[in-house]
């Protein structure tokens, strides 16, 4: 094996346990919710994850010659706005949501933010998509409606399984808004410190949500293994897990990675089945088929046309 080769399986290697992390999320999240409200749940991650970001930010920082503050001194609107839609909002919809759906239905639906992102991008105007971005932007849509209105063995539009599958595809739209405005910031702000700050901008916000739910919580039932998954979600999943991301990104190009996003549905799918018992049904099978379908289409549109630059190696 040469060194190329070896490097490129090594990066795979992470890409693979990113997605098996933020697969499993969905899962782990299910878990604490049977014993935890979720407003209160937020609080927790976050810290969790602020912990992991704050190390990571004050070493970037410290090698920029900055505070750890610089960042929101200089662009103060955009990373509050950030943190406001693109975390506080965003993680009370995600969070309700996966409350009332199942894991697997949650992960489908969300596999659809590159939908969002795209549509969000070409309102905004930062890029444009031709004929065949276009169709795959129209049979992701078919897919994700089709999971949005799937139930437990065929089509639900009960209240509670409808308005959770909602919550999420708000989610999905909210984190594509998010993924437009951070990338028109990349650039002048490094992603740990977006990420960072958008974090604790939306932290207090998160905490003020909370307080009227900490009585609802049977501290008793909190054991450590809940503590381990609320652990897991924040540090690893929102923090870790991001950065790592973000590093095969710029070492093997966003193209190579993104096939790597369309295993996280997959991955919450097996491990819903295995661990919560959640039923795998056909309208979920026929739905995130059209979803990554379509996303497979839609990329190849927005590629068209386009030199992608060389990754780093």
């Amino acid at each position: 094996m040469t060194q190329h080769n070896r490097h490129r399986f090594e990066i795979e290697g992470i890409l693979l346990l990113v997605v098996t992390v933020w697969g499993t999320n969905f899962v782990v999240m299910k878990l604490v919710l049977d014993v935890m409200h979720p407003h209160v749940i937020n609080v927790f991650r976050l810290l969790s994850a602020g912990f992991v970001l704050l190390i990571m930010h004050v070493r970037r920082q410290k090698a920029l010659g900055q505070n750890i503050l610089q960042p929101l001194f200089d662009y103060p609107k955009e990373l509050v706005t950030i943190g406001i839609m693109g975390w506080f909002l965003y993680q009370i919809v995600f969070i309700i949501g996966l409350n009332n759906t199942t894991a697997g239905t949650a992960a489908l639906i969300m596999a659809s933010l590159p939908l969002w992102t795209a549509l969000i991008s070409i309102g905004m105007n930062v890029e444009k998509l031709n004929s065949v971005g276009w169709i795959g932007i129209g049979v992701t849509m078919i897919g994700t409606a089709a999971v949005i209105l799937t139930g437990k063995g065929s089509v639900d539009i009960s209240t509670s399984f409808l308005f959770g599958n909602l919550m999420m595809l708000t989610a999905a739209m909210l984190w594509g808004l998010n993924t437009v405005l951070t990338r028109k910031l990349v650039h002048r702000v490094t992603p740990v410190g977006i990420t960072f700050i958008g974090l604790i901008v939306a932290l207090p916000l998160i905490g003020l949500v909370s307080i009227p739910f900490w009585n609802t919580v049977d501290w008793g039932g909190v054991t450590w293994v809940i503590w381990l998954a609320i652990v897991f979600s924040g540090s690893l999943s929102t923090g870790l897990a991001i950065v790592a991301w973000n590093y095969a990104v710029k070492k093997v190009g966003a193209s190579h990675t993104s096939a790597f996003q369309n295993l996280v549905p997959l991955v919450a799918l097996l491990t819903s089945f295995l661990i919560l018992n959640e039923q795998i049904v056909f309208w979920q099978i026929v739905g995130g088929a059209f979803t990554i379908a379509g996303l497979v289409i839609m990329r190849h549109g927005r590629a068209v046309g386009r030199t992608e630059k060389q990754p780093e190696h």
